[in-house]
């Protein structure tokens, strides 16, 4: 049993409930969650509990300050909003600032990169070890244990595309096994870097995808818009196998050919 397993029902108490949250994610030490109606948030009862660190409060935003254990805290919480709808899409529509949006913009980004961070520094780490194995205990670079470091170094920037579709496909709230896989299929060796490729008799520019994370980023954006308008005209019964099959047909190809241009 989590000692966060208690903490969860306060925080929704303390929140106006799970109908009250509109989004939330986490970045490395908050829990951060969208609002509906921010005066149902309890400030002192939250920043009192001794497993809440503090709080802050911007505009609809609010942040719990949790500490390393951020992961698992945001994991109990979100079982608790599957499957509940949020009151703020019946709500009337609002007008954004243009501070606002540049929040929102922030906020997806920071959403986006800060739960990759711990690979690239495990692999950026991996190759300091490597370096001091090499130059101080004699390790051939020809060696097992050399080719299984250098592949852990790798590998944390290599398919960098992969980690960075599934983090921002979580944070838009699509599926993160499509943005996983939409990255996936950019980094594969018939693709990446590939020349001379075309779909549709239409020319596929040629890119290194495994050095970027900008083409990703722009697929899952414009996945997020597939998904979201599959979900209101394909059936219940045949949704689970036709909307990815119809997502991903139409997202790598636009990614590939149209968004190409803001790939810079």
């Amino acid at each position: 049993m989590s000692k966060y397993d208690e903490l969860i029902p306060f925080i929704y108490e303390n929140i106006g409930g799970a109908q009250n949250v509109i989004s939330a994610n986490h970045c490395a030490t908050r829990l951060r969650l969208k609002l509906n109606d921010t005066s149902k948030f309890n400030e002192d009862k939250l920043k009192n509990n001794a497993l809440i660190m503090g709080t802050v409060k911007r505009d609809n935003e609010v942040q719990l300050i949790i500490g390393p254990d951020v992961p698992e805290v945001y994991s109990l919480f979100s079982r608790k909003l599957e499957g509940v709808e949020s009151s703020a899409q019946e709500g009337p529509k609002q007008n954004r600032s243009l501070k606002s949006y540049g929040t929102l913009i922030v906020d997806f980004i920071s959403g986006t990169f800060v739960p990759v961070l711990p690979i690239l520094v495990a692999a950026g780490l991996v190759s300091a070890v490597l370096n001091i194995l090499v130059t101080f205990f004699g390790v051939s670079g020809e060696s097992g244990t050399y080719i299984v470091l250098n592949a852990v170094n790798n590998a944390g920037f290599y398919f960098l595309p992969v980690y960075i579709g599934y983090s921002a496909a979580n944070k838009i709230g699509i599926n993160g096994m499509m943005g996983m896989f939409l990255g996936a299929i950019l980094v594969h060796s018939s693709i990446d870097g590939a020349e001379g490729l075309t779909f549709f008799n239409l020319s596929v520019p040629t890119m290194a995808y495994n050095t970027t994370t900008i083409p990703v980023i722009f697929g899952v954006l414009f996945m997020a818009l597939l998904d979201k308008g599959a979900d209101k005209v394909i059936p219940q019964s045949i949704k689970y196998f036709l909307k990815p099959l119809i997502v991903i047909l139409i997202t790598v190809p636009v990614t590939l050919i149209l968004l190409r241009k803001f790939q810079v």
